[in-house]
């Protein structure tokens, strides 16, 4: 059993490297976490770049946001 859910785990992260070009945007308003959207770019700069027009766009405030891989 524990050698079938390293398995699973070992794919999801080999899946999790091959799809590289998914990112999260998480949105933070007053330190506060606000939702997220996921963002298709090359790399983590044209992510919060493209982050920042489709919340510019949306209309929706933020202070900052955090980009990262989704795990799976």
């Amino acid at each position: 059993m524990k050698k079938i859910l390293f398995f699973i785990f070992v794919v999801g992260m080999i899946s999790n490297v091959a799809n590289a070009s998914r990112w999260e945007c998480n949105r933070y308003v007053n330190g506060k976490y606000e939702g997220w959207t996921e963002i298709h770019a090359d790399n983590k700069v044209e992510a919060e770049q493209k982050c920042h027009e489709k919340y510019k766009k949306l209309g929706l405030k933020f202070d900052y946001i955090k980009v990262t891989v989704p795990f799976l």
